[in-house]
């Protein structure tokens, strides 16, 4: 095992999907690497990208798959999105998949007059009706789209799927 100076080390910041876990599986030795990091007295934070489900979500497969995690040691990019969109006071429309909009309670959305959009991984949502509406809504009178992330293929437990089908 490689040996390092960690006295000048303050956080270490883990990234989620493909190094703890892919899909429902653990990644070998990610439990136990974990756990060093701890044993040391490092603070642990982890860090995602995914847009398709909620914290929440999250965390429960995590711990399901004997990972101990407290949700406020995590931050996604619906953290970051629900945040600007706290501060900013916007009223979005989410093209979210359902598994996602758990981080978004209490958000107002599409009462009154819209002004962003959040486009998260959601297949679901990618239909012509439902973007053509958010392109029309966003052109005519929005100012701000929130694009969580570029996503060409995803894993899934050993083969990879296209984000968006043509």
């Amino acid at each position: 095992m490689m040996s390092c100076n960690l006295d000048n080390i303050k956080v270490v910041l883990v990234d989620l999907s493909g190094t703890l876990h892919i899909d429902k599986i653990a990644v070998p030795g990610s439990q136990a690497a974990l756990q060093r990091l701890r044993v040391a007295g490092l603070k642990v934070r982890f860090v995602t990208n995914t847009t398709k489900e909620s914290k929440g979500f999250l965390l429960n497969r995590l711990n399901k798959l004997g990972f101990a995690i407290e949700g406020s040691e995590i931050f996604s990019s619906l953290t970051a999105a629900r945040q600007l969109i706290e501060k900013k006071k916007s009223n979005p429309i989410l093209l979210l998949e359902n598994e996602a909009l758990e981080d978004f309670k209490g958000i107002p959305t599409k009462e009154g007059q819209p002004n962003c959009v959040v486009i998260g991984l959601a297949p679901s949502m990618f239909t012509y009706e439902v973007l053509n509406t958010a392109f029309r809504m966003f052109v005519m009178m929005l100012k701000v789209l929130l694009k969580l992330g570029f996503l060409r293929f995803w894993s899934r437990l050993g083969s990879i799927a296209p984000a968006m089908k043509k």
